[in-house]
């Protein structure tokens, strides 16, 4: 289910110079950078921060119902609360 805001534990998907990327929605960063944590950021898992932007789409899973049918879903509205955190997914203490 494409969002209309980010969601912490959402799929963003950003638009780059050298194509997209896409990450899990962790937080966001005091200047409002959204942080999030994915693969091949370095060659490894990490998190880093993105300019909103540059976000392209912010999805949430559907869920299978009895017959296999995809159901939308969507997130508790405090999934919508990102915390404040810094680019490297610690918590900001200022």
């Amino acid at each position: 289910t494409k969002l209309s805001r980010p969601a912490v534990g959402a799929v963003a998907v950003f638009k780059l110079q050298s194509g997209y990327h896409v990450a899990f929605i962790v937080g966001k960063t005091k200047t409002g950078r959204i942080v999030v944590i994915g693969g091949n950021q370095s060659n490894s898992v990490s998190y880093t921060s993105f300019d909103p932007s540059n976000m392209v789409g912010c999805y949430w899973p559907s869920r299978v119902g009895r017959n296999n049918e995809a159901i939308k879903s969507v997130p508790l509205e405090d999934r919508f609360i990102l915390p404040i955190m810094e680019s490297n997914g610690t918590a900001s203490t200022r």
